[in-house]
Parts: structure tokens; C-alpha cells; sequence
């Protein structure tokens, strides 16, 4: 199955040069937050709540299967 960041490199990448459609900082920072909706999509990743060890709004990485 396709992920999410997998999908978005290719689109950057999908010109006759191929030569990535966006500069260093902004692909780096797509590509990240297509990983991020991956990793939420999966169930890998979750906000913090009150009572969690960490702060609210930061995420806490999940166990799996």
C-alpha cells in the first residue's frame, strides 16, 4: 500500500528533469508532514491529553501491532 509521503516524492518528482518542484526547506517540510499523517493513519502517533506525560498539543508516539 502507497503511503502518503511516498506518494508526495513522486509528485515532486514527476517532471521531465527529474529534479524535485520544491526547494530543500519547503519539500523537507512536506515530506515531514506527509510522514506525520502517515504515522497519525496508521494509529502510530496520537495528541497528548491531560494526564499524559507529555504536554498538551505535542504527539505521543503509540506501540503497534
Amino acid at each position: 500500500m502507497a503511503r502518503i509521503a511516498e506518494d508526495l516524492l513522486l509528485l515532486l518528482l514527476d517532471n521531465p528533469a527529474a529534479q524535485p518542484g520544491l526547494g530543500r526547506r519547503r519539500r523537507g517540510s512536506a515530506l515531514a508532514a506527509a510522514l506525520l499523517l502517515d504515522l497519525a493513519l496508521g494509529c502510530r502517533v496520537r495528541p497528548a491529553l491531560p494526564g499524559d506525560p507529555a504536554p498538551p498539543g505535542h504527539l505521543l508516539a503509540l506501540s503497534g501491532p
